[in-house]
């Protein structure tokens, strides 16, 4: 037995010792393409006098670009949590990022950072907003509670707002003409002080408004409030009086995830649907999305020049020229993460990437380039390149209506693509058989007695998609994988199994 062990040790100290050399020997095998670029970016912040610009893309930390978007270079030494909830600067052009676990500062144009927690005795900091008069900064709290720094950051005072309760205070606003502080939270609508935060008083817009999530004030000191997602609630509102009354400026379907305005007169508004423009101080508004890859608009800034800058979900960031009349991608450098699927037309080279929520986009040249094809907003989850040329895409797509997907068809290398689609269902796996037909695994839930249970089904096609046969049904778990034999058997993964298919299904 002994010996028997001896050898089961040498043997696997044999695999270590070549799977390391076999490791060392792939190490430059890998090389990263040049894209495709994107990520979601949840934060955004412009030096007005220097012109730099810093985004933070969900999980990655914060990215600064020195020439108007055209690159971008992370900039993340010292900054030990890279979930930001905020950034924001002071008229120095130093640079706070907000995060769960504290609060960071840069005073090297993001080169390095330091934790600045002295006094917060609490660490979920999901808002942010800077006194450019006075130079005090504030921070709203996850547990209902807002602190002031004198001093930079070096110290931290918490404020009496008089939330009772677990709110989140998310959302920070300024009004600097008067020095009147806005704080929305989630479910105790909006408060105000008027003395640097030594005391606060309600601004509610009425019930059942009391979830704000953005905040901005103009140049005028009119005050903006957007409301979250749920359908009763999804509306912008707009105080002239500091917040003593408020009126209904718009109806939005979903959430407003963030606000601003520059100094004519224009306002805008980031929503669940994409970015709304007044031009007259919120007395009428148009939705203003052209160009845009996602309508799930996080985070919107303003240049010196007016320029805009969005941050739409997935899609990474975006600079609008003409008063968001258009909108541009300005990636370069922001790779994205999550890559979901990889097709190659063995005829053309050409590759294809499914994107989660981004689309998808297609390379002609091994990756050094890529074209966004789209379709917006949609998780493709699964590519196919027909052997014909035509290209499948399975997505998965969540809104505010509810969750769903798709198989799409295109007959032009992706330029367009048609709805070919058998049900609603989340479209996971793309597979095409011996002859040509094309299978499609799908995963849904549905209630089973008193649970909800995961299903699959597996549909068929002739005829690129034009019609479609349900050929298992019911399967135990979503349907994540399909490849088929070279006889025409059917294999399918699920979470619980593997499947195969026996003469005609």
């Amino acid at each position: 037995m002994q010996l028997q062990k001896l050898f089961a040790v040498l043997a696997l100290g044999a695999m270590m010792f070549f799977s390391r050399d076999f490791a060392l020997a792939q190490a430059n095998v890998w090389q990263p393409t040049n894209g495709p670029y994107g990520g979601t970016v949840t934060a955004v912040a412009v030096n007005r006098n220097s012109g730099q610009i810093y985004i933070m893309i969900a999980g990655e930390g914060v990215f600064r670009s020195q020439n108007n978007g055209a690159s971008w270079m992370p900039v993340n030494t010292g900054l030990t949590n890279k979930s930001v909830n905020a950034l924001a600067l002071n008229a120095n052009g130093d640079l706070f990022a907000a995060t769960s676990t504290g609060i960071f500062r840069s005073t090297n144009n993001g080169d390095s950072w330091s934790s600045i927690n002295t006094g917060l005795t609490l660490l979920d900091v999901r808002s942010f907003a800077v006194n450019l008069n006075t130079g005090h900064l504030f921070a709203g709290v996850k547990g209902g509670v807002i602190f002031r720094s004198e001093n930079n950051g070096a110290n931290w005072t918490i404020l009496p707002t008089g939330l009772k309760g677990t709110y989140t205070v998310q959302a920070l606003a300024i009004n600097p003409n008067t020095g009147q502080i806005f704080a929305g939270t989630d479910s105790s609508g909006a408060i105000r002080s008027a003395n640097n935060g030594n005391s606060w008083s309600p601004a509610n817009l009425g019930a059942p408004f009391n979830n704000v999530r953005a905040l901005a004030v103009n140049s005028n000191g009119d005050v903006y409030a957007g409301l979250d997602s749920t359908i009763a609630r999804s509306a912008l509102f707009r105080s002239t009086n500091n917040g003593d009354s408020w009126i209904r400026v718009l109806i939005v379907n979903g959430s407003t995830q963030c606000l601003t305005a520059n100094t004519s007169g224009h306002v805008f508004a980031g929503t669940a649907v994409g970015v709304y423009l007044s031009a007259n101080n919120g007395g009428s508004w148009a939705l203003s999305n052209n160009g845009l890859h996602n309508r799930t608009v996080n985070a919107l800034a303003l240049n010196a020049s007016n320029e805009i800058f969005a941050g739409p979900q997935c899609t990474g960031i975006f600079i609008s020229r003409d008063n968001a009349a258009s909108w541009a991608p300005i990636n370069t450098g922001l790779r994205y993460t999550r890559i979901l699927s990889l097709a190659v037309n063995q005829n053309t080279g050409h590759v294809f990437a499914g994107t989660d929520c981004g689309g998808v986009f297609r390379s002609a040249d091994n990756g050094n380039s890529w074209t966004w094809l789209g379709p917006p907003h949609a998780s493709v989850v699964a590519l196919l390149v027909h052997s014909n040329g035509n290209v499948f895409a399975g997505t998965t797509t969540f809104d505010f209506i509810g969750a769903g997907g798709d198989v799409l068809h295109s007959t032009d290398n992706g330029a367009t693509w048609q709805d070919v689609s058998p049900d609603n269902d989340f479209f996971l796996s793309l597979a095409e058989g011996p002859n040509g037909e094309i299978y499609a695994g799908t995963g849904y839930i549905q209630l089973c007695g008193f649970a909800f249970c995961d299903y699959g089904d597996v549909y068929s096609s002739t005829n690129n998609g034009s019609n479609w046969t349900r050929v298992a049904e019911k399967l135990d778990d979503h349907v994540y994988a399909l490849t088929v034999n070279a006889s025409g058997r059917v294999i399918a993964a699920t979470g619980e199994a593997v499947y195969c298919s026996s003469g005609e299904f």
